[in-house]
């Protein structure tokens, strides 16, 4: 039988008494993983933004859409089209900067799944912000 403290004399608990902490408990449950969740999310933005903010992922989208209709329009031109230097760095800024940010969505996701393996006490423990889970 479960027991609790009535007036710090240890008593067994009725059968109403256990379904309501089994409830809560329940509920308790349902509620930490999707805060969690939220968390990582949260972390992840903040690491995404800090490495690239979002006028940077702008500027990037904006250069490289640049050099595309370039191309579009000397293809519509009939001529070729040759990548300057210039050109080759901007795509290559935005794909690295493309890869971070992915790195962090992919680290993302799977700390969500791991949540799913973890007990109560990991899951309640669990910091979204350390460090040591994004390495």
């Amino acid at each position: 039988m479960t027991k609790k403290l009535r007036n710090g004399v240890e008593v067994d608990m009725t059968a109403e008494e256990i379904a309501e902490l089994e409830a809560r408990a329940v509920e308790h449950d349902a509620g930490i993983k999707p805060a969690k969740v939220a968390g990582i999310k949260n972390e992840a933005n903040i690491r995404i933004v800090a490495a690239y903010p979002e006028w940077k992922q702008r500027n990037h989208m904006a250069a490289v859409a640049d050099i595309h209709n370039n191309e579009l329009v000397a293809l519509k031109a009939g001529t070729d089209y040759v990548l300057t230097a210039d050109d080759l760095t901007v795509i290559t800024s935005a794909k690295s900067c493309k890869a971070a940010i992915e790195a962090i969505r992919t680290k993302s996701d799977e700390l969500e799944a791991s949540l799913d393996s973890m007990t109560q006490a990991q899951l309640e423990a669990f910091d979204p912000t350390n460090d040591s889970n994004w390495s």
